[in-house]
């Protein structure tokens, strides 16, 4: 319940504001972390950092390759925090599920249909682009100048409440939402999805 209610309340924010606030992700993180460790000892605690680590890694990925939300890679670890390492890669998996569904009907909604095909191989190049900018030390050079002047917009629009959307944006929050669900009730139900 508490990830449900965490997850409807990103999604609000998400939705209204284009942002994941930290005053709900670092409460998720650090509950997540406290519960395992009360309950688990080290153990739990390990399990829960664990987790934390691999749910949030793909997102802190496309963070810095793609220009993704850093709210959703802290949202995602505070899900991890309380999922633990088992389930975590559950979580991933739905999470990725629901998110590219959720794409494609956002995608075809706004009347894309015909850009699908463009989209999916546009999509497959700029992965390989940001791989192999990852392991080029010129690209890193670059991307820690980006990385100043991000951090400088954002601390400018830290002040405004609503930002504008950029063109083509979506709201991640509901398909960490609906993938947390997912993953849970078949992680329950079946042992998960591997």
């Amino acid at each position: 319940m508490i990830l449900v209610i965490a997850g409807l309340i990103a999604s609000w924010t998400d939705i209204r504001e284009t942002r994941i606030p930290n005053w709900l992700s670092f409460p998720v993180l650090a509950g997540g972390l406290l519960y395992a460790g009360l309950c688990g000892g080290w153990s739990g605690l390990g399990d829960a950092m664990l987790g934390a680590i691999v749910t949030s890694a793909i997102f802190i990925w496309a963070y810095i390759a793609f220009s993704g939300g850093a709210g959703d890679a802290k949202l995602m670890m505070g899900f991890g925090a309380w999922l633990g390492y088992d389930v975590a890669l559950n979580e991933i998996l739905a999470v990725s599920l629901v998110g590219f569904s959720y794409a494609v009907v956002a995608t075809v909604f706004r009347g894309g249909i015909k850009a699908l095909p463009y989209i999916f191989i546009g999509g497959v190049f700029q992965i390989l682009r940001s791989l192999q900018g990852l392991f080029s030390s010129k690209s890193r050079a670059g991307q820690n100048n980006d990385i100043l002047d991000d951090d400088a917009l954002q601390l400018e629009n830290s002040v405004q409440v609503r930002r504008d959307r950029p063109k083509g944006w979506i709201p991640f929050a509901p398909a960490i939402l609906l993938g947390t669900v997912l993953a849970w009730v078949v992680t329950a139900r079946f042992g998960g999805f591997l």
